[in-house]
């Protein structure tokens, strides 16, 4: 085999991977989409219901009502992945293998960045920065994440969420309490809307494989 032969080959091998690499991303959007808006509906309702907890006045009322969207959005969800096939090929097992040890270091970054930063802002007698510095975290956090997923709405939860921040903190409030509880129910907002618009934009995609 001549030295054009082995370059062709390679050439087309590698052409290969890509194409099997961006079909797997494609008929596995709606489903990840899916399994996305589990993950973001539980956050973004934990962000949510904390926020509220922590308001100087409770409005039980209001808890009910807001319970309704992450309730829509997960019913929505499991409805899509009844419909869609997790099992993927043999040939795709390793690009799965690798998007869960990229997920693993974002996520393990993540919650070590959250950990020692508290336990730095709270030894320092700086308490009323860990809500806006975790949430500057996880907005980071979204960057790799849309690499890893390959999911470009991603790249806009980060200055969405690290802009709500900036925007508290122009807020005229009676107290800190009020600031930060608006920091956390934005966050879980923001968290919602984006499982939203990622199961709204893979509706139409191949659902599985």
């Amino acid at each position: 085999m001549g030295v054009g032969e082995c370059t062709r080959d390679r050439s087309e091998s590698g052409t290969s991977a890509n194409i099997s690499e961006s079909e797997f991303f494609r008929r596995a959007a709606a489903r990840g989409a899916a399994i996305g808006t589990l993950f973001l509906a539980f956050f973004g309702s934990a962000w949510l219901f904390i926020g509220l907890a922590s308001l100087p006045r409770q409005l039980p009322w209001l808890y009910a009502v807001l319970a309704l969207p992450p309730l829509c959005l997960l019913g929505a969800a499991v409805g899509r992945l009844r419909v869609t096939s997790g099992k993927a090929p043999e040939e795709y097992r390793g690009i799965k293998k690798r998007i869960g040890r990229q997920l693993g270091i974002v996520n393990a970054v993540q919650w070590t960045a959250i950990i020692i930063i508290a336990a730095v802002l709270s030894k320092t007698g700086r308490g009323a920065l860990i809500v806006p510095a975790i949430v500057a975290v996880v907005a980071l956090h979204f960057i790799p994440l849309a690499r890893v997923f390959r999911d470009s709405l991603f790249y806009w939860v980060c200055p969405a969420m690290i802009l709500w921040v900036v925007l508290c903190y122009q807020f005229s409030v009676s107290s800190t309490d009020i600031r930060l509880s608006a920091m956390a129910i934005g966050t879980g907002a923001i968290l919602w809307t984006t499982s939203a618009l990622d199961l709204w934009k893979s509706r139409q995609l191949p659902r599985g494989f």
